[in-house]
């Protein structure tokens, strides 16, 4: 049973400033949408509640493990520079990594304007090791990250 309520963040680290916007912009080099910013400002990574999506393209769900910060000690399993150095040749240009879900896969914003398109990558179906990443695994879920976050839902068993 689905029931879509307001999302909060928990768990969440110190909220970023100016200088640590700027890195994230200089490890991209590409526009990061404006909504986008001021998430990550504010929250720095945490984890939702509610924490469950819909992938309407492959008529499943899934659950937000995290959303990525940037770590003043370095916690891998949840930086935004360590993931991005660990992804960046593994999924398209211009997709930045902002989440992950509980079985390891992406959830990615779309870079270069200002409109923060969220996408979920599917590892599974990622191109093979030496092979340039398409768009077969990425697969849309929200036009914005608000958007996102307001159509996060609590699975009730």
């Amino acid at each position: 049973m689905e029931n879509k309520m307001n999302t909060i963040i928990i768990d969440s680290d110190l909220p970023l400033n100016e200088f640590d916007i700027s890195q994230i912009r200089a490890m991209v080099n590409y526009l990061i949408p404006t909504e986008y910013i001021d998430f990550i400002k504010k929250y720095n990574g945490g984890v939702p509640e509610p924490d469950s999506f819909n992938i309407q393209k492959i008529n499943d769900a899934s659950t937000i493990n995290r959303f990525l910060g940037v770590k003043k000690e370095k916690n891998q399993n949840s930086d935004i520079f360590y993931f991005f150095k660990v992804y960046k040749n593994r999924i398209p240009s211009g997709y930045l990594p902002i989440g992950y879900d509980i079985g390891g896969n992406l959830i990615l914003i779309k870079l270069g304007n200002d409109d923060a398109k969220v996408f979920f990558w599917d590892h599974e179906l990622e191109a093979d090791e030496g092979e340039e990443p398409t768009l077969e695994n990425i697969y849309y879920l929200a036009d914005s990250i608000n958007d996102f976050l307001s159509s996060l839902f609590l699975i009730e068993i």
